[in-house]
């Protein structure tokens, strides 16, 4: 028995040293241990006949069959149970060519394909682990106003459902990015999971909203918030990002695909050379003409209608990006932009 409480991996030195020492063992019982990987690493083959690993958190063994199962590591393996997990034996789903040496594979009594393992507070760079017996998540203190968050799963084809007439799709790598809107205090919303197979789990998401601190550079949206106080490594909740702030970033920013519809606080960048902030939700942006090292904007993917006035005043600029807005025209907007190379 390792550690039944909290999801994780056979230890490394049991995988690597220990386990590769047992020439003579036949039989492995790790059941029952919530492991979200099997055997895998191995340098050298193992006599292992028999293998289980029911009762745990195992996930995505479509993909990993050839690291899990390597003929070359495990020649002698004749059986191996895998139920109560959460993996997705449907169909399609598994390459089954890989395990086919093996004489017995237990796949019965799955748990609930649509089970949720956390909760990802995408530009706070944390993850917030699901409760699984109640079903809750918390999230603890956020921003209010307008962010996103990611589910993780434990299988694929999960969809998650937070009553906006949309599905997002949860994963365990690259899940879709989730809109939302957090609300000052303490707070809760409920979300819905359906896997492809029908299985289907609702969770609550506690929080505690607060208002964004604001400091003389005058950042008034909050995921514009999240990316200057996660370059300068400080906490958004707490830190009032000041114009002292904002002067000493240098290099590139990198804003893409935040939800950022308010710019304003970037106006006193002045030592970037280079500002991305394409797929946001920008319907205009500040008086950037004290940008006076940058070369690079992107605006692609925003709300714009017209080229912002702001835009023509970048004399240095080399690389503007306007695709994918709704500007029809020019109009004379860039005729000052001497330097400019790619549009």
């Amino acid at each position: 028995s390792m550690n039944p409480e909290k999801a994780g991996s056979l230890p490394i030195d049991f995988m690597f040293f220990a386990l590769p020492s047992m020439s003579s063992l036949e039989e492995l019982d790790v059941s029952g241990n919530n492991l979200v990987s099997g055997i895998f690493g191995m340098t050298q083959p193992l006599s292992l006949k028999r293998l289980n690993l029911s009762d745990n958190a195992l996930f995505l063994l479509a993909q990993d069959f050839i690291r899990y199962f390597d003929k070359a590591m495990l020649p002698n393996l004749e059986y191996v149970d895998l139920s109560q997990n959460y993996l997705d034996f449907s169909p399609g789903s598994l390459n089954w060519y890989e395990i086919e040496y093996i004489e017995e594979v237990i796949t019965g009594n799955q748990k609930n394909l649509s089970g949720i393992s956390a909760v990802n507070l995408t530009y706070y760079d944390e993850e917030a682990m699901i409760d699984q017996d109640t079903k809750t998540v918390d999230l603890g203190i956020v921003l209010t106003g307008n962010s996103v968050f990611q589910v993780i799963s434990f299988a694929k084809s999960s969809f998650i459902d937070i009553g906006d007439g949309r599905s997002y799709i949860a994963a365990v790598e690259s899940p879709e990015k989730i809109p939302f809107s957090f609300e000052e205090g303490e707070n809760s919303f409920t979300f819905t999971s359906t896997h492809a197979n029908g299985d289907s789990s609702a969770y609550t998401v506690n929080y505690t909203g607060v208002d964004m601190p604001v400091g003389d550079a005058g950042i008034n949206d909050p995921s514009l918030q999240l990316g200057v106080c996660s370059l300068m490594e400080e906490d958004p909740v707490s830190h009032a990002v000041t114009r002292s702030d904002m002067e000493s970033l240098s290099g590139s920013l990198h804003f893409n695909g935040r939800g950022i519809s308010d710019a304003t606080g970037l106006e006193h960048a002045t030592g970037i050379v280079g500002l991305y902030l394409a797929d946001n939700n920008l319907p205009a942006l500040p008086d950037l003409s004290g940008l006076t090292n940058l070369k690079t904007l992107a605006l692609d993917g925003n709300q714009f209608t017209d080229v912002p006035e702001t835009v023509n005043n970048l004399t240095t600029l080399q690389s503007l990006f306007l695709g994918e807005t709704s500007i029809s025209s020019l109009n004379g907007s860039i005729d000052r932009l001497e330097n400019l190379k790619t549009l």
